[in-house]
């Protein structure tokens, strides 16, 4: 079995079903989390550690620029993929300049959200799709610096 830990995700989207739906596709690779505003996004991404965060924009109590400025203000870089409706191009530069890593606008293609956060976790060091090398017994999985005994009769434990 891979015990690969799963990268952590916060989701930072006001709409809840929108909210739901995100945190349960990207479920299958990830561990996420969820935040319905932008103060309470803004707590969780300061207090926990996160390999990514999706940010909505508009976001009652802090908007999304506010959360993103804050974050960097605090030396916070986790790579952040901002999620909105908002597509004009002054608004992309704008989540640009202020550290964001990636720019989708709504409505999205579930397939394009996976592969563009997919990216941005292979970036900081996160793999998917790593088969592995096998080598009598053992799988060497090189991305994540994993030896697994492939053959359950080893007597071997993990």
């Amino acid at each position: 079995q891979n015990m690969t830990v799963k990268p952590r995700i916060l989701v930072i989207e006001d709409d809840p079903d929108l909210n739901e739906s995100i945190t349960d596709f990207i479920r299958a690779f990830a561990d996420p989390e969820a935040a319905l505003n932008g103060a309470d996004g803004l707590y969780l991404a300061e207090e926990g550690i996160f390999d990514a965060i999706i940010l909505d924009i508009m976001l009652p109590e802090l908007n999304g620029f506010d959360v993103l400025k804050k974050l960097r203000a605090k030396q916070i870089k986790t790579p952040v993929l901002i999620l909105t409706a908002k597509d004009a191009l002054t608004d992309k530069l704008h989540g640009f300049e202020l550290g964001g890593d990636d720019y989708l606008t709504k409505p999205f293609h579930r397939e394009e959200l996976i592969m563009r956060l997919k990216a941005l976790l292979k970036r900081t060091g996160h793999f998917f799709d790593d088969d592995g090398l096998t080598a009598g017994p053992f799988v060497v999985h090189v991305t994540s610096h994993e030896v697994l005994i492939n053959d359950p009769t080893s007597g071997l434990e993990r």
